[in-house]
């Protein structure tokens, strides 16, 4: 009897855990834990070959490091040449147009400097809508929600210059500091782009009450239900 209820209280445990994933792309986290030594935000000056020139705008530094040695953060300005670029992160490489690179877009870059004074793509290159880093939108192909959900962690972090880090995904839900922030079921972005830095801003949060549920609620609902279940199975000395 004993075995069979600690079997049942530890499958409980399973199915809480398993609904709450950290976020998981080793790439972004990375990114997110100033796992390079700078990240910019700027505009395509020159291409040649498969070397850019980034007019740098704003540089964004996180507020969490990585549990690891420190990556010495340096300060750029200027112009900035990258070398080794190919196409954007986010898109498909099959989808040729939308990833190529052109003079003149806006790009968020996560960067390590070379020997030759150059830099090179650490931790990914993105396309974004503008080189205000408060208000820009990372992009990603049409059509696909779970780049897109990969967009939208990286959007809130820039937006709050590096506060924001912790994501977490339950299927298709995106949180942030356990609020969720956009639903890749529906296409439902739950936060705009004046992400505080402090955190997201109440009417946000206002807005995630009304619309959907937290998924602690639904976990919370499923535990009651398991236990109920054992409560129906001792009363009739099934365990």
């Amino acid at each position: 009897m004993i075995k069979k209820i600690n079997l049942i209280f530890c499958s409980v445990i399973i199915v809480f855990f398993y609904n709450s994933k950290v976020f998981a792309s080793d790439e972004i986290y990375n990114l997110m834990h100033n796992n390079q030594q700078g990240i910019i935000i700027g505009q395509v000056t020159k291409m040649e070959d498969d070397t850019i020139t980034v007019k740098v705008k704003n540089q964004i530094s996180s507020s969490k490091d990585m549990s690891s040695a420190k990556v010495q953060q340096i300060p750029l300005r200027g112009e900035v040449k990258i070398e080794n670029v190919k196409v954007y992160n986010l898109f498909c490489e099959n989808k040729l147009e939308e990833s190529k690179i052109r003079n003149g877009d806006y790009v968020l870059a996560s960067v390590n400097k070379k020997q030759n004074e150059n830099f090179e793509i650490v931790n990914g290159l993105y396309h974004v809508d503008s080189d205000n880093y408060k208000n820009l939108n990372v992009l990603s192909i049409k059509g696909d929600y779970s780049l897109k959900q990969d967009a939208i962690a990286i959007k809130i972090f820039v937006n709050s210059n590096g506060n924001q880090t912790e994501f977490e995904t339950d299927a298709n839900k995106l949180y942030c500091n356990r609020k969720l922030v956009y639903d890749s079921s529906r296409d439902v972005t739950f936060i705009n782009a004046n992400s505080s830095e402090n955190g997201i801003e109440k009417e946000n949060i206002d807005l995630l009450i009304k619309e959907t549920p937290n998924v602690y609620v639904s976990l919370f609902i499923g535990v009651g239900v398991i236990f109920m279940i054992i409560i129906y199975l001792v009363k009739k000395k099934k365990i």
